[in-house]
């Protein structure tokens, strides 16, 4: 399923700056297949982003389609030419010059801020996540010491999903007195937030993303996808079954009714 370095150069040439199609090209985009009526021929993939089901419980939001970064990680020619990309989008009104850090999520997002900092001689800082236990939620943090008083930081990740982390993300920066200037990355997949995102103070920051693509997303009680959650229609952790995910769509590919983009 892995691509040669020359057939990872010959995609790059043929797309350009079609980054959708190099991210089908890697096998890196699972969309789920349908029948002519609508019906689906494979499964239900799970988000990684979550909702209150009961007092103690969450479960986690599904949708058709799963964008496997994990795959584009390993092509570091491919991340080179996103993070020239991207950088093309943020120099717009001058924010990557007036930027001094470039972070993203030490565990989401490790080499396209890196990439970033070293192409503009930028320092570069991590979030760190902190996983949940039984007494206490998940929690992000930063090393204070990471960020000079007064200095602008653009924050970077491979995918905005929903936005959710991004006031905390911004808190935190702040606490240690710097300021978020601009948003990029590769994939804008939220419903809601476009070309900026909206802080606690009114001020809108923009989002600069290579690939601004909605993809829905249900809750599991959902009608629209509650009959494949109760057969069991799911993988609820797509990187992890990604071979048998492009398998089965690459499988079904003639009977589709059409692709979801």
């Amino acid at each position: 399923m892995l691509k040669n370095s020359k057939e990872v150069g010959k995609i790059l040439n043929q797309h350009g700056n079609n980054f959708l199609e190099i991210l089908k090209s890697l096998n890196a985009v699972y969309e789920c297949p349908k029948d002519h009526e609508g019906n689906r021929l494979g499964p239900l993939v799970a988000y990684k982003g979550s909702y209150s089901s009961g007092m103690f419980s969450n479960k986690k939001y599904v949708g058709d389609t799963f964008i496997n970064f994990k795959i584009i990680e390993l092509y570091p020619n491919v991340m080179h030419h996103f993070a020239q990309r991207i950088e093309d989008k943020v120099i717009v009104d001058d924010l990557i010059e007036k930027a001094h850090i470039i972070c993203g999520h030490i565990t989401e997002c490790a080499s396209l801020p890196f990439l970033l900092a070293f192409m503009r001689i930028k320092r570069v800082a991590y979030f760190k996540e902190h996983p949940a236990t039984w007494w206490r939620k998940k929690q992000l943090a930063i090393d204070p010491k990471s960020i000079r008083p007064g200095e602008n930081i653009i924050l970077i990740k491979n995918v905005w999903n929903n936005f959710s982390e991004t006031q905390l993300m911004i808190d935190l920066i702040e606490e240690a007195g710097g300021k978020v200037i601009a948003m990029g990355g590769i994939l804008n997949r939220s419903m809601h937030i476009r070309k900026s995102f909206n802080d606690k103070k009114g001020e809108d920051i923009p989002v600069c993303t290579l690939v601004n693509q909605k993809i829905q997303e249900w809750e599991q009680d959902e009608p629209e996808v509650v009959e494949d959650i109760s057969k069991g229609n799911i993988v609820m952790n797509p990187p992890e079954q990604w071979g048998k995910l492009i398998e089965i769509m690459q499988t079904a590919n003639g009977k589709s009714m059409h692709p979801i983009y």
